[in-house]
């Protein structure tokens, strides 16, 4: 360890030289998978808290399995987008 004082300041040659942070564009793809998961969270939540069945495994089951497509599809169109 040296006690030499830190010399470097911003806007130095090393600072100049460095590229700017990369910026992420939006990707409704993750919000819409987010969303998702969060309310079908939610519905077994509330099913397991109030020991009653909050929907019916008859509309569970497709509700899920659409939503499960519908995110998927929005992924696969925005995937160009995030490369």
């Amino acid at each position: 360890m040296t006690d030499r004082p830190d010399t470097t300041r911003p806007g130095d040659a090393a600072d100049a030289a460095a590229p700017p942070p990369a910026r992420h564009p939006f990707d409704a793809g993750t919000l819409l998978a987010g969303l998702f998961f969060l309310t079908a969270a939610g519905v077994f939540l509330a099913g397991g808290l109030s020991g009653a069945s909050v929907m019916g495994m008859t509309a569970l089951v497709p509700t899920v399995l659409i939503g499960l497509g519908v995110v998927g599809i929005l992924r696969i169109v925005t995937r160009s987008r995030r490369r």
